[in-house]
């Protein structure tokens, strides 16, 4: 699942671009938003944290206290790879940490990370849910500052038609009064 996070992230933060000049430019949803890389951030510091003293783990050389010991490790690209042989290994010799880290005891692992992810997705309270919200306020105020200008726009065009017919009609009546001084003073020769 994490690693689907990451490539999730990482599809939608980039920007792409081709055609003639680099024209047809495509920019992913994340690309400018912070979030996302918060969310990764604070994921990837759960997997990497040793947990001995928050398990009471101590001597913690003695125990097998973080993911890495276990067989889950961080490749270059930020993917996890997860080692079985390693994880059965530990399994077999060090059970009470691995029984620990995976507890609902607070401070394990599995704790940690339920926590984090409630505050993530917490329908009234989480970060994606505030960023939701915050988003669809955006949407309206500048909806609302679109319909505004529209507005604006439409009462201006108004305006200049109104003077553009004002202007027909005086140039009209100008051309009338040149037809006739042009004709007056041709008939006086």
């Amino acid at each position: 699942a994490f690693n689907g996070v990451v490539s999730f992230i990482g599809t939608n933060a980039t920007t792409t671009s081709s055609g003639t000049n680099q024209s047809n430019v495509t920019v992913g949803s994340f690309v400018g938003e912070s979030t996302p890389r918060m969310i990764l951030h604070r994921l990837r510091g759960i997997l990497t944290t040793d947990y001995a003293s928050a398990l009471s783990l101590t001597p913690a050389s003695e125990h097998r206290t973080s993911l890495s010991q276990m067989g889950v490790t961080t490749q270059q690209s930020g993917l996890l790879a997860f080692n079985s042989s390693a994880f059965i290994t530990t399994l077999n010799s060090y059970q009470s940490d691995v029984e620990a880290l995976f507890s609902s005891t607070s401070g394990s692992f599995s704790h940690t990370m339920r926590t984090e992810l409630n505050a993530f997705v917490d329908p009234l309270t989480g970060v994606i849910d505030q960023v939701t919200d915050a988003l669809a306020e955006e949407i309206d105020d500048l909806n609302d500052g679109i319909a505004y200008e529209n507005i604006r726009i439409t009462r201006f065009q108004a305006r200049l038609q109104s003077q553009f017919n004002a202007l027909e009609t005086l140039t009209s009546s100008f051309n009338t009064t040149s037809t006739f001084l042009t004709s007056f003073f041709a008939d006086d020769d």
